[in-house]
């Protein structure tokens, strides 16, 4: 179903108002009056899409991630520096939007959810690559460490400003992954 252009404004201004609070202060001491002066809307207006502060959150942290799954299917095609690249553009791109869900997701859940999806892609991944292989436990272990290692290196490069280039990062993973996967279990 096609979504009216009044709903999409209405969803953005309240969604962009709502990260630029979350830039100067955490979820906690954000209200929805305050949402809703800043975007100039009235109460029922927010209530009409979102049922509190945190329903908001939520719903931005499974958009960003849907994005990223998306991203991730895509390297099958590609192969994983491209799609590095891709995704470390995207998020060097939206890094407005990226760095107030880190840094004020809910329990840290949004980049637990990276983590586990990254982990997942790469478990389906290797899998994929040779159905006959079964995975020993160690493998397993091994593609959930490089799925948490790179995810942790995009944190701290967001974090960090993510000033250096995509492609130079997505090198830096490549290249930490490769010396991994090389090294004998």
């Amino acid at each position: 179903m096609k979504t009216d252009a009044r709903v999409r404004y209405t969803q953005n201004i309240i969604r962009d108002t709502f990260l630029d609070l979350l830039k100067e202060k955490p979820i906690h001491k954000i209200t929805i009056k305050e949402i809703c002066e800043i975007a100039e809307i009235n109460r029922g207006t927010f209530y009409k899409h979102y049922e509190d502060i945190y329903d908001l959150m939520q719903k931005l942290e499974d958009a960003a991630l849907k994005q990223f799954d998306i991203l991730l299917e895509a390297s099958h095609q590609k192969g994983n520096l491209p799609v590095l690249v891709s995704l470390l553009s995207s998020l060097q791109r939206y890094q407005d939007l990226i760095e107030p869900l880190t840094a004020n997701s809910l329990n840290s859940n949004f980049m637990k959810r990276m983590t586990d999806l990254c982990s997942r892609y790469a478990l389906n991944y290797f899998s994929a690559d040779n159905s006959n292989y079964d995975f020993p436990a160690d493998k397993q272990y091994l593609y959930s460490y490089l799925a948490g290692g790179t995810t942790q290196l995009i944190e701290h490069w967001i974090k960090a400003g993510a000033h250096e280039a995509p492609a130079a990062i997505a090198e830096k993973i490549e290249h930490l992954n490769q010396l991994v996967l090389s090294s004998s279990l």
